[in-house]
């Protein structure tokens, strides 16, 4: 009786701990924890009376058994039959109990089954609940995300907003501002022949709006401007290029002739030695340019091409120790008479090699503010440049091929083909700038150079005269490095031809880019 009591308060707590997401395997456990527990008290309550009696008087369990038999046991035979009639009757409230704890189990599956339709509801109301805050947080990420997207716009165009103060307006115009600085003094082993030189660009790149660019080069050579003399202010990059797809672009304007890379990189912080080799100054002109359109564009990750249609050569101004330098156009190029040239190049995606493939082809009878020359010379010419950059050594590779068909009509002494090539190896000795803010950059080279304006010579000139022109140089040289765009150079020169040696030249010069 004493256990159905307390029945209803075990149950509610169980249920309880059910309800806040105790598992059925937890809540069978206890009550078999429990039961055990009962059992065990009602097996030692007799023994632990009787033991007992002396200390803590008599128990409930004692009082309970005398009233089931006489007060007095005087025989064994009596005892032993007492102790019998005592384990009978736990052995019949054990049996009680265990059909008490069936019941009690099969009410509780019964409630935890009425109980079941409400935790689901309860899971249901949570997960409505949780949609309700995950909308939320949504709608304030996506309001966050709008007033970030409006801060960025309004800042771009802050910042490409024209500032009207003049300071603000000259710090833009000097921001896009860039140009190079060159100074070289040459010493030739040939008295009266030792000068100075200099040569100063000024351009930049212009962002002209809807993707479309405008870069510009003013060249100043030799210092001067005059009436008589050599120095020239002239417009050497005035293009623009126009997008036509994300990878390609109509470029319009004066450009340089695609070919080698000394017209298109001519940075003398970017190349070493202060005296260009003549494979690209004769064979190749630089800096070589032409008027015209064309397209550039980048056909993969790693390769890029030219093509142009632009303006020819006059070739009333070739010459036998020259080649076709004297051909090109500074002024007002024609363009009745155009040449298409190309050039396709490699890059590699670390840039530690490119290579460079360029040609040309059109008449030489372009002449100055387009009035062209009675000449019918074709000029094809065909360039090939290869570059690879190491941690200790960089080599490069540049070689050159004209065929001149017709020249005999230009009246000059230049060769009907011309060629050259030139091998140059550097090893970087210090690499301070990398490693020490405060270092510098040393790099030693050589390079091995052979040229010809008479490959297949000029019925004007003599054999001796040939034989001159046929030339071999080595230039041993060294570049100082003082900052990223500063360098001090120096180089010397010794050349031979198949008419004998020709003079040493020692050349010191430095160059500045910005």
């Amino acid at each position: 009786m004493g256990c159905k009591c307390e029945r209803p308060a075990l149950v509610s707590r169980i249920i309880d701990k059910r309800a806040h997401g105790r598992q059925p395997l937890v809540i069978m456990t206890k009550l078999l924890s429990l039961s055990v527990s009962l059992g065990l008290i009602l097996l030692s309550g007799p023994l632990a009376a009787q033991e007992t009696t002396e200390e803590s008087g008599r128990s409930e369990r004692i009082d309970r058994l005398r009233q089931l038999k006489p007060p007095m046991v005087t025989t064994t035979e009596d005892l032993q039959q007492e102790i019998e009639e005592l384990r009978g009757q736990l052995a019949e409230q054990q049996d009680s109990l265990q059909t008490l704890l069936d019941i009690f189990i099969e009410q509780l599956g019964a409630e935890e089954e009425d109980l079941a339709p409400q935790m689901m509801e309860q899971i249901k109301a949570d997960l409505a609940r949780l949609e309700i805050e995950l909308l939320g947080s949504q709608q304030d990420l996506a309001g966050q995300r709008e007033a970030l997207s409006l801060l960025v716009e309004a800042t771009l165009e802050q910042m490409d907003a024209p500032d009207v103060s003049g300071s603000g307006a000259v710090g833009q115009a000097l921001a896009g501002l860039s140009g190079d600085l060159e100074m070289s003094a040459v010493f030739p082993q040939t008295p009266g022949l030792n000068h100075f030189d200099t040569r100063l660009t000024l351009g930049g790149a212009f962002a002209l709006g809807r993707g479309v660019d405008l870069d510009l080069i003013l060249a100043l050579e030799h210092g001067q401007v005059a009436e008589e003399g050599d120095g020239t202010l002239s417009l050497e990059r005035c293009r623009a290029d126009v997008p036509l797809t994300d990878s390609l672009d109509l470029r319009l304007g004066r450009t340089e002739v695609p070919l080698g890379e000394r017209s298109a990189r001519n940075d003398p912080t970017k190349y070493r030695g202060v005296l260009p080799p003549a494979t690209e100054t004769v064979i190749l002109p630089a800096i070589w340019t032409t008027d015209g359109l064309g397209l550039v564009g980048q056909a993969s990750d790693v390769l890029s091409y030219q093509l142009l249609l632009g303006s020819a050569l006059d070739g009333s101004g070739f010459s036998a120790e020259e080649g076709i330098r004297g051909g090109r156009m500074l002024g007002a190029a024609g363009l009745a008479n155009p040449a298409a040239m190309g050039r396709i190049e490699f890059l590699a995606l670390d840039g530690g090699t490119r290579m460079g493939l360029g040609v040309y082809e059109g008449y030489g009878r372009n002449g100055e503010g387009g009035i062209n020359t009675p000449t019918k010379v074709r000029v094809r010419m065909y360039a090939l440049d290869l570059e690879v950059r190491g941690e200790t050594m960089d080599w490069k590779v540049v070689g050159a091929f004209g065929d001149l068909n017709h020249i005999q009509s230009t009246g000059t002494d230049v060769g009907y083909w011309l060629g050259g090539y030139y091998v140059e190896g550097a090893w970087h000795a210090l690499n301070g700038l990398t490693q020490d803010a405060g270092g510098f950059d040393l790099d030693l080279f050589v390079r091995y150079e052979d040229h010809d304006t008479q490959l297949h010579s000029s019925p004007l000139l003599s054999g001796d005269e040939r034989d001159a022109l046929d030339r071999e140089t080595w230039t041993l040289g060294a570049s100082l490095w003082t900052a990223e765009d500063v360098v001090f150079k120096m180089d010397y020169t010794l050349g031979s031809s198949s008419a004998g040696d020709i003079p040493d030249v020692l050349a010191l010069g430095m160059g500045w880019s910005f």
